[in-house]
């Protein structure tokens, strides 16, 4: 069985273990599945691997190591780690210097179009922080990482349409993305929809 092969079996089979779909749920068993996927180079597994250890699923917390693993499918291409390093970095941020790091790490998982990214840029760029505010900067961040089904990024994207931020005002269209963002379960669509209906 060639390395891809085996890494989508094991990609597979951890789903499974993780969800419990079609099999007992089992986070132990899938992160060991994880682990193997992330020896053989898998870019998805190793993003697990680091997420299993963020969230302490199936393993004990560590952000440390959750960050080693981010860096390691980040540097195998994989979109998701590097707005995971990016949530990091900014999160921890005490400077303009580690806020541009997490930057830089938005700005290359958004180049892929992880919406994630795409989402962040957006709010970096409507509240003016690690770049200058730039209200159609960030709706077209939004607008983007919407129709990459991002719900948040729904919601800002109708904000700023039915007050017109960034963008020419279009309560239509705003709607329209406000509902779907509502649809998703997003609270404040809802209540704004509710207002304005």
């Amino acid at each position: 069985m060639s390395k891809a092969n085996c890494a989508e079996a094991l990609r597979e089979l951890a789903e499974r273990l993780r969800t419990g779909e079609g099999v007992r749920k089992n986070r132990k068993k899938a992160f060991i599945l994880f682990l193997k996927g992330a020896a053989l180079g898998d870019p998805y597994l190793t993003w697990c691997v680091g997420d299993a250890y963020e969230h302490g699923e199936g393993v004990s917390k560590s952000i440390r190591k959750a960050i080693h693993y981010y860096k390691a499918a980040a540097a195998l291409g994989y979109a998701e780690a590097m707005t995971a390093l990016g949530v990091y970095y900014w999160g921890s941020a005490r400077s303009d210097l580690q806020r541009d790091k997490a930057l830089r790490f938005y700005k290359m998982a958004a180049r892929r179009g992880e919406p994630h990214a795409l989402h962040n840029i957006g709010v970096c760029y409507s509240n003016g922080i690690g770049l200058r505010k730039n209200m159609p900067t960030a709706y077209r961040y939004f607008s983007r990482a919407s129709e990459l089904g991002h719900v948040e990024a729904q919601f800002k994207m109708g904000w700023c349409l039915l007050y017109g931020k960034g963008v020419h005002s279009n309560p239509e269209t705003a709607k329209k993305w406000l509902k779907l963002a509502a649809y998703h379960g997003h609270t404040e669509a809802a209540k704004l929809l509710s207002v304005k209906s």
